[in-house]
């Protein structure tokens, strides 16, 4: 299996590799590619590689709202960044050593979502609001992971060969990737095969 991944790039007796530019047009053929290959004998094992599945949080300000309370992006740039990446406060010498005094929020009040929507804004008259009153705060699902090769983007669908030769096999889904799958301009599948000795 070790092997396979040295030559293909990955641990499946065929290794279909789709690049493109875009992310979301790369998944979109690679779950069309996992379809066809379901439709062909002898496949067996497919792998499909995920390149979204990370968490993300997103802060989109609302400019209108900020502006009722006298606050400009910089400020509630300046309270997010401080309380979840931390901000140099000062410093701290050690005899001939200095090191930064990074203040931010304590581990337990930065794990979830709510914890973000409740952030204290001081507003330009001291008041003090939640983030989620200048702002949108959402959990998207991001990008995980972006494979090059030869400075393309790429992303890999593979399988294993149970009962068929791997010729037949190849051939059979050349032709229905063929009339299947009409990939962009930009975009092209590559597809690699090793044969067992």
């Amino acid at each position: 299996m070790r092997f396979n991944e040295l030559m293909t790039g990955a641990r499946q007796d065929v290794v279909c590799k789709i690049f493109g530019e875009n992310l979301d047009t790369l998944t979109h053929y690679a779950a069309r590619l996992n379809g066809i290959i379901q439709t062909v004998d002898g496949a067996v094992n497919i792998y499909e590689e995920k390149v979204t599945g990370m968490p993300q949080v997103v802060i989109k300000y609302n400019r209108d709202g900020m502006a009722k309370y006298g606050l400009n992006v910089e400020d509630v740039n300046r309270v997010v960044n401080s309380a979840f990446a931390g901000q140099i406060a000062g410093q701290v010498y050690e005899e001939e050593k200095r090191f930064d005094m990074v203040v931010r929020l304590d581990g337990e009040t930065r794990k979830s979502l709510s914890d973000i929507q409740n952030l204290n804004i001081t507003t330009a008259n001291g008041m003090q609001i939640p983030l989620s009153f200048v702002a949108g705060i959402e959990e998207i699902e991001g990008v995980n992971q972006i494979q090059r090769e030869n400075t393309k983007r790429r992303i890999i669908v593979g399988f294993n060969i149970n009962g068929r030769d791997v010729q037949t096999i190849v051939n059979e889904l050349q032709t229905k990737i063929g009339q299947q799958l009409n990939l962009q301009k930009g975009y092209t599948i590559y597809m690699g095969v090793l044969l067992r000795t």
